[in-house]
């Protein structure tokens, strides 16, 4: 029997209104959760959220703004304590 993988999945740029690559991260995570996995996707924000949603689990990382738009900079926030 296969045990079910987390795939964390890390953008360092996506917005409401990114398009293609906003599409393509939700069609991921959804098809990895039908397939019974754990998707984690990674992104830059305003602040700190973490939530469920119908492909997986989103996690918000507050960063610095770049023409307007929030961009992950600072990893230590990824990679957690040591």
């Amino acid at each position: 029997m296969r045990s079910a993988l987390r795939i964390v999945r890390v953008a360092n740029f996506v917005t409401p209104v990114s398009g293609g690559l906003r599409t393509a991260l939700k069609h991921l995570g959804a098809g990895y959760l039908a397939a019974g996995h754990q998707p984690v996707l990674v992104v830059p924000g305003a602040r700190h959220s973490d939530e469920w949603t119908d492909h997986g689990r989103v996690i918000t990382l507050p960063g610095p703004a770049h023409r307007d738009r929030p961009v992950a900079s600072d990893d230590r926030a990824v990679r957690g304590p040591r």
